[in-house]
């Protein structure tokens, strides 16, 4: 299947304790961006007149530019409008059942009141982007869509950042039943989690530039960054909702914190570029079994994220744009004097 060339966030655990303080209590007030709206493309196409397809596809093409091309060829694995078989193609699709199960339970998930709420919330935080990135260009179009479980999460693309609402249908759909989804990734396949999903794919694609990481300790720091610049951006959201860990699993942490630095730092983890034991301690599942069934998984990046913390803590004039460019992680964690 052919990918966007952009970025695809699929359900990796993101990790984040409280942290920041006054750091992160800035005035955005003065800062203009447009109110969001948020477009339905799932609403508009099985609104369509399937024996008028082929007629009525200009007009969502214009509303949607030129990612609804990209849509139709890379999500829907479709032919695009000038293609022989896009108008049979996208009947099936509208008319198969499992899509029109899921496509009913969107819209009992994903009210009206949860879209405004959404346009709300987005619409702070690409003020708070603004407010620290000001040369920033902002989305032209937000917009909902069904992938038919695709594989695709929050999709930043061509002006575009579009939310793949298979990913939020709640962790009792029947729908995850039928693909076999496991219990710890479903936890976080809710509602809820769609705006902190939404603003780490946009940290992402700024500021993670794919550059191959050395060690272990790149891997953490990179990851803490991604985390620490989330939590700027979208300051009044529940750790809970951006860290994807349980309120057992941040207890844990909290609790253990000293002894998993002990952990990686005493016996000197931290610099190994052993592939496999970094994929142990960073890797989404339901726990690190590098360290115990108790132990929240990818644990690397929560201590990442907590080096991070300690670093903007200790160097005040260390601006949000000073950190995503930093990429010395040594030097971060020299720096940031951490001693849970």
């Amino acid at each position: 299947m052919r990918k966007f060339s952009a970025l695809i966030l699929l359900f990796s655990i993101l990790f984040l304790a409280s942290c920041g303080g006054d750091r992160l209590n800035v005035d955005v007030s003065e800062i203009k961006t447009d109110q969001v709206k948020i477009k339905r493309l799932e609403n508009d196409l099985f609104a369509l007149d399937t024996n008028k397809i082929e007629a009525l596809s200009p007009a969502l093409q214009k509303k949607y530019g030129s990612f609804f091309e990209k849509y139709l060829t890379d999500v829907l694995n479709n032919g695009g409008i000038a293609d022989s078989t896009y108008g049979a193609g996208l009947r099936r699709f509208l008319g198969d059942r499992d899509m029109n199960e899921e496509y009913k339970r969107i819209n009992e998930v994903f009210t009206e009141p949860d879209q405004v709420a959404l346009e709300n919330e987005l619409t702070e935080a690409f003020r708070h982007i603004k407010y620290y990135f000001p040369d920033t260009v902002l989305p032209v179009q937000v917009l909902t869509m069904m992938s038919g479980f695709n594989g695709f999460g929050i999709v930043n693309i061509d002006s575009t950042l579009a939310i793949c609402m298979d990913r939020y249908l709640g962790q009792d759909a029947v729908q995850y039943d039928m693909i076999r989804v496991e219990a710890y990734r479903r936890r976080i396949m809710d509602k809820k989690y769609i705006l902190a999903d939404i603003v780490t794919a946009w940290v992402m694609s700024k500021f993670d530039k794919n550059v191959p990481d050395k060690n272990l300790l790149e891997v953490m720091i990179k990851a803490g960054k991604i985390m620490y610049c989330a939590k700027a951006i979208i300051p009044e959201t529940q750790d809970s909702l951006i860290i994807g860990y349980s309120q057992q699993q941040i207890t844990y942490c909290e609790k253990w914190e000293k002894d998993l630095w002990a952990h990686f730092s005493q016996k000197d983890k931290l610099f190994t570029n052993d592939l496999k034991e970094i994929v142990s301690y960073t890797t989404d599942g339901p726990f690190c079994s590098a360290i115990s069934k108790d132990c929240p998984p990818a644990i690397a990046k929560y201590i990442g994220y907590r080096i991070v913390c300690s670093y903007m803590k200790n160097n005040s004039k260390v601006t949000l744009q000073d950190l995503m460019s930093e990429n010395d992680a040594q030097k971060i964690l020299t720096k940031a004097k951490y001693k849970p």
